[in-house]
């Protein structure tokens, strides 16, 4: 794995600017460049016609005004990170702002995009900000979703996996494993039973599930380490497996990740729905909105 190239995408919040910690963080470990993209979205609603009409000329001035004020915060983020080490070129467009950022990651031929996870709609406290979600469910290409931690700094030293043992897409484990060798991090795999009620009163019926669960862990990343031998990377790895279960399999992984003080999950982006090919897996996307911490998804 290499990261080169780091999108940065910015709606201008504290989120946005919380993540761009992050992805100077990640540019210095891999001696990669950061793209800053803002993307001018603002537009007159059809119930605002007359006034749009009447004051076009002003509305294009604060457009534009707006967008003035991001080029000249991205000259000041050039010259603050060129002193630190770090290249950074920022671009301001004019679009849908999933659709541009899309198109952006593409076009740059980037390799990881951090992108706030919030929105700045009433319902933020709740839900993935649109733009986030769209970018998750379409980009071809890594997408580091932020999500701001009180008192925590850009740093990584615990990295969680959620992994489907009856799946074999180990995308998320081998990503998560050649991020680990290079900032010397942890890694956590983890399998998370979703269990009905009437397992739960059978307790021989769930030591086996997360006996035979635990084997099937251990044998994965046993493959893992083999793979990665067979490719020439010697390193020595920290892996830990552990089964976890609930009736929630995304809350019973993110109580585990808050328990260890997991800085990052990893995890892939579509889960065994029969949906899968329309929506973003429904177990990811619940992991994203419950964690504490910021997730990477890493695409089929």
């Amino acid at each position: 794995m290499q990261i080169k190239k780091i999108v940065w995408a910015t709606d201008g919040s504290n989120e946005a600017e919380e993540a761009l910690k992050y992805a100077v963080y990640l540019a210095k470990e891999f001696s990669a460049e950061i793209l800053g993209i803002y993307v001018s979205t603002k537009e007159i609603k059809s119930i605002y016609s007359e006034f749009y009409l009447l004051k076009q000329k002003l509305f294009n001035n604060l457009t534009e005004t707006e967008e003035r004020n991001f080029e000249a915060n991205f000259n000041t983020i050039e010259s603050r990170l060129r002193s630190k080490g770090v290249r950074f070129t920022g671009k301001v467009l004019r679009g849908e702002a999933s659709a541009k950022i899309l198109n952006y990651v593409h076009k740059e031929n980037a390799d990881l995009v951090v992108i706030g996870t919030r929105g700045h709609g009433l319902l933020d406290k709740m839900l993935i900000g649109s733009t986030t979600l769209n970018v998750l469910k379409k980009s071809k290409t890594p997408v580091l979703a932020f999500k701001r931690r009180e008192k925590k700094r850009a740093g990584i030293k615990n990295i969680l996996v959620p992994v489907d043992v009856f799946e074999r897409k180990g995308s998320a484990l081998e990503y998560a494993a050649d991020l680990a060798s290079v900032i010397n991090a942890r890694i956590f795999v983890v399998y998370s039973i979703r269990l009905a009620g009437h397992i739960y009163a059978v307790p021989s019926l769930l030591n086996e599930l997360i006996k035979e669960s635990s084997g099937e862990l251990v044998k994965r990343v046993e493959e893992l380490k083999v793979k990665r031998r067979l490719r020439g990377v010697e390193d020595d790895l920290r892996m830990k497996t552990t089964v976890v279960h609930g009736v929630n399999p995304a809350i019973a992984i993110t109580d585990y990740a808050a328990s260890k003080n997991i800085d990052l999950i990893v995890i892939n982006m579509h889960s065994r729905s029969t949906l899968t090919k329309l929506i973003l897996g429904s177990t990811t996307e619940k992991v994203i909105r419950s964690s504490h911490c910021s997730t990477l998804v890493v695409g089929p």
